[in-house]
């Protein structure tokens, strides 16, 4: 992230960089700094006050407040992704997933949510996963275990093994690209973006994601 000084702090919006601070403020400041970029002139009162809960550590108060907001502002996507959030930061990923899955096909397209039922898929097959010494055991026996090479990347996700991750995703996206309709590609891409689309690990695997993409569209047009 081209960190060259302490403090440094980057905020983020849908995995792109809005603002940094590259030296020490008040923290008068520093709030007002906070208040902008969460943006929240124009949510859903229910909304705000559902952040304001969470932020305060009152979980149960937060999630109730999302709830209802999610209730009365249905086609506001972002409380939803934000009460899906909530649920996987308190450890209910069935459901946050049973949450999110219910919700219409285009919404599930909104590129928050798509990329938290992504990271979700991850967080429940790695809670469910053999040990991670079962699952290279399987693959050397097998190198084409889409179930085992899936579980492993889980794994080394829930661990911030980011590289090892992306291999077993690599792997797996040129191994078979309709496992689990193209986690591998998929996944890489969620990484990318986890990691706010820069930096060594992406400078390294996206050019290997994007030749493999290119490869298939090359086979595809072939008689």
């Amino acid at each position: 992230l081209g960190v060259i000084s302490i403090p440094f702090v980057k905020f983020f919006r849908d995995a792109s960089v809005i603002e940094d601070v590259r030296s020490a403020e008040s923290a008068e400041r520093l709030r007002r700094r906070i208040r902008n970029c969460l943006g929240t002139s124009g949510r859903h009162p229910l909304h705000v006050a559902g952040l304001e809960a969470h932020r305060r550590g009152k979980f149960k108060q937060a999630s109730e407040l999302l709830a209802r907001a999610a209730l009365e502002a249905p086609e506001d996507l972002a409380i939803a992704t934000d009460l899906g959030k909530l649920l996987v930061l308190d450890g209910q990923y069935a459901r946050a997933q049973d949450l999110l899955s219910a919700l219409p096909v285009e919404a599930q397209q909104y590129p928050p949510i798509a990329r938290l039922l992504i990271h979700l898929g991850f967080l429940r097959t790695a809670a469910e996963a053999p040990p991670m010494d079962e699952l290279l055991q399987r693959l050397q026996q097998d190198g084409q275990d889409p179930e085992a090479r899936y579980a492993a990347a889980a794994r080394c996700i829930v661990n911030d093994q980011y590289e090892q991750a992306m291999e077993h995703l690599l792997h797996l996206a040129a191994l078979d690209p309709e496992f689990r309709d193209d986690v591998g590609n998929r996944g890489l891409v969620a990484l990318f973006d986890t990691l706010g689309h820069q930096g060594a690990l992406v400078e390294t695997f996206r050019p290997r994601l994007e030749s493999l993409l290119q490869e298939r569209v090359r086979w595809s047009d072939r008689p």
